[in-house]
């Protein structure tokens, strides 16, 4: 009777630790599930920035090409 105790006690525990691996698994299948959503926004986020990145390489190569300008001009007019 006590070895059958026992025995029962030791499947209890099992039955106790699968539920808690169980409880993990479906915690981590649910963040797999959401990293699809996650990872598109940070995509968004990273595609925003770089655009913003680009408009403003833009705004600095016109600069540049201006100022280039301004100093031919003066160049030409000394010359």
């Amino acid at each position: 009777m006590v070895a059958l105790r026992a025995r029962v006690q030791d499947a209890e525990a099992r039955l106790e630790n699968l539920q808690g691996v169980r409880e993990a698994l479906d915690c981590l299948r649910n963040r797999v599930w959401d990293l699809p959503r996650q990872l598109g926004g940070d995509v968004d986020r990273l595609r925003g920035r770089c655009s913003r990145g680009e408009e403003n390489d833009e705004q600095v190569r016109q600069s540049l090409e201006r100022h280039l300008a301004w100093f031919r001009d003066l160049y030409d007019r000394m010359g």
